[in-house]
């Protein structure tokens, strides 16, 4: 499984938490996980290791809370899509997406997310899609 580059587990009614073992796929392209009813943070410990070729990362639609992970852009060089809107989410839109430089596409609409946003996530010349209301 280290070798898969492509995960699409979307509209399963999968719940629980996402597994840590996700961490271990350092060669994933596109990871769906999207229209399920998953729960629990968005472990941060699934972006400890470097994943260099993640791309497309789809969390919406699910029952995930707490904030968004201040190591997910650091640990994903080359994030076209994040999407993780229809959530639970709380806390503010960290700082670190300034070093997106791939993304094109950033989903974070019907949350609790609270505060200001970030003069960086406005900045972001890459991103053709942003939603957040």
């Amino acid at each position: 499984m280290k070798k898969a580059t492509y995960i699409s587990l979307n509209g399963n009614n999968f719940y629980g938490t996402i597994p840590l073992t996700i961490a271990k796929l350092t060669n994933l392209d596109t990871l769906r996980l999207d229209n399920n009813s998953l729960t629990g943070m968005i472990p941060t410990s699934i972006f400890a290791i470097e994943k260099p070729f993640l791309r497309y990362l789809q969390l919406s639609r699910n029952k995930f809370t707490g904030t968004i992970p201040t190591n997910l852009m650091s640990s994903t060089p080359v994030l076209n899509s994040f999407t993780a809107n229809m959530n639970k989410l709380h806390g503010t839109i960290p700082t670190e997406f300034a070093e997106a430089t791939e993304l094109t596409s950033l989903e974070l609409d019907t949350n609790q997310l609270t505060g200001l946003i970030h003069w960086c996530v406005v900045k972001l010349h890459t991103v053709l899609f942003i939603c957040i209301l």
